[in-house]
């Protein structure tokens, strides 16, 4: 049993057996690769020399098992392998040196781009969606929303630069910019009201367990910043080990490091 270790994100899974051959730079066609093979490489790539080291992992073994039971946790039974290569090629990145920053944090904790095109949900292009893992994730769809909408409609994104129409169901804007429906206009200013959090921009968030009318964008909280879900910090990764939860943008593996327990 791994000890308890949680990433708080908002974000739920979709739950559907799925299995076909790989595709895309890298790929191995003549191999098919089961949610379980897919882990245990994983954990293969995550426990290389010097994480072994410095998490003080008992032996190579040990860090591989715990680090798969922890990739089988993380990764939905609606895995598809079709994108498996180039995740594991950023996971053996991420955990090369021991010390993870940013994206880097998110691919391994959250299953943060480019592996969150593993999961393969059951909807095809136009189909409606409350999040990514409900459209085909290795066909590159996306759930995209117009607005203040909650829901959308999976899409092959395609940018729009701020200021032009975004009104066709694929378009999304450019960074500084988000689509009210009709156009890419500039992210709601804090305290502006809002109703989710794409209006606000990077720097904030739309709060959360209040009437529509009365949620307002809110500045998101720095590293080293008390959290109770990664969309309250500016890094999106809140990590909570011992009963504590902070923001945080960097990992650099240690003993006491709270991710060496799913390392050793």
């Amino acid at each position: 049993m791994l000890p308890r270790y949680f990433v708080l994100i908002g974000f739920a899974w979709v739950v559907a057996a799925c299995s076909e051959a790989e595709e895309g730079p890298g790929a191995n066609t003549s191999t098919t690769r089961t949610r379980d093979a897919f882990c245990a490489e994983w954990a293969k790539l995550a426990c290389n020399a010097e994480v072994v080291d410095v998490c003080q992992a008992s032996s190579v073994e040990d860090c591989q098992d715990s680090q798969k039971d922890f990739c089988l946790d993380l990764v939905p039974t609606s895995y598809s392998e079709e994108r498996a290569r180039v995740c594991l090629t950023a996971v053996e990145a991420a955990y090369a040196d021991a010390d993870l920053e940013g994206d880097e944090l998110k691919t391994v904790t959250q299953l943060g781009a480019p592996c969150h095109q593993l999961v393969r949900g059951s909807g095809g292009v136009n189909a409606d969606c409350d999040s990514n893992a409900d459209c085909d994730g290795p066909k590159g769809l996306e759930c995209v929303t117009k607005g203040g909408a909650l829901s959308g409609t999976c899409q092959n994104p395609e940018e729009v630069k701020g200021g032009f129409e975004c009104s066709a169901p694929q378009e999304v804007c450019e960074d500084g910019f988000y689509c009210n429906g009709d156009n890419c206009i500039s992210y709601k200013k804090l305290g502006a009201s809002c109703t989710v959090d794409g209006e606000c921009g990077p720097g904030a968030y739309c709060e959360a367990d209040l009437p529509a009318t009365a949620k307002s964008c809110i500045e998101r909280v720095g590293v080293g910043e008390a959290c109770s879900s990664a969309r309250e910090c500016e890094s999106e990764i809140c990590l909570v080990a011992g009963g504590e939860s902070l923001c945080v943008n960097q990992v650099r593996l240690s003993f006491s490091e709270p991710l060496c327990q799913t390392l050793r």
